[in-house]
């Protein structure tokens, strides 16, 4: 009875914060993040990234955000969706406190990163990694309900980073939502194949991986209940025409189909 009310609690806290004035734009605060974490930030480099990540919206328009480009200038060394993300939850978790909040998980991001050296030439929205704890703990405060979709995360893209960096963005992105298995008027608010596969467009991260955006589009649509190999599927993961989010609650029918392969 008591995880019951401190639930529906937690759901009313939530629920009942009508407002919250938004923060900078996001171009206002990719500059904020730059000046506290970066003392130089070399040009030559982000002409050369703009260049190869030109060349994937060339190839590949039909499965990436042609107009990534326009932010991409005053967004670089972050990943234009790294800002969006970002700015999406200081807005929309009450639990985060605006720009300051915003350079703690950025140093978080920039710290993990330099310890792990990874092939990057961006900073990604996936950088800020639910499944690692020190995010987890900051990101889930009152959205606990949430834990067993980040262990199911955790568990089933284990081995596989172009998974988890894909899961990762789409749970970050839909999850103060707290969405069931309809999205019902929030569904336009909710990102496509596009939008997820572009979260991913790092032209060193897609070349260290072999993998083009078509062929990332298939390892999305691999966790979903069109899947083959159920192995792969993650129960919380839901999508409907195109737009693809996590609930609390498992997908019945998902669950019964990875039940049934095992």
């Amino acid at each position: 009875y008591e995880d019951v009310v401190d639930e529906l609690s937690s759901r009313i806290k939530r629920i009942g914060t009508v407002y919250r004035p938004p923060i900078e734009t996001q171009t206002d605060l990719g500059n904020v993040l730059k000046r506290r974490l970066f003392e130089e930030i070399k040009e030559d480099a982000k002409l050369s990234i703009e260049m190869e990540i030109r060349k994937y919206i060339d190839n590949y328009g039909d499965y990436v955000d042609k107009d990534l480009l326009k932010s991409f200038d005053k967004s670089y060394p972050f990943h234009p969706y790294y800002l969006e993300l970002l700015k999406f939850l200081l807005e929309n978790n009450t639990n985060l406190q605006n720009t300051r909040d915003a350079i703690r998980l950025s140093r978080m991001v920039i710290r993990k990163l330099w310890s792990s050296r990874p092939s990057r030439s961006l900073i990604l929205p996936s950088d800020i990694n639910v499944v690692d704890k020190e995010f987890r703990t900051i990101l889930l405060q009152n959205f606990n309900e949430f834990s067993d979709a980040v262990d199911e995360i955790e568990k089933i893209t284990k081995g596989s980073e172009i998974h988890r960096d894909l899961a990762d963005y789409i749970f970050l992105s839909t999850y103060v939502y707290s969405l069931g298995a309809d999205p019902k008027g929030l569904k336009a608010k909710l990102p496509d194949s596009k939008k997820i596969v572009t979260a991913v467009l790092d032209p060193v991260y897609l070349g260290k991986i072999s993998l083009n955006p078509a062929e990332i589009k298939v390892r999305l649509t691999e966790m979903t209940e069109q899947s083959q190999d159920m192995s792969k599927v993650l129960p919380y993961l839901l999508s409907s025409d195109d737009r693809y989010w996590f609930s609390s609650f498992k997908d019945p029918l998902i669950a019964c189909k990875i039940y049934r392969d095992k």
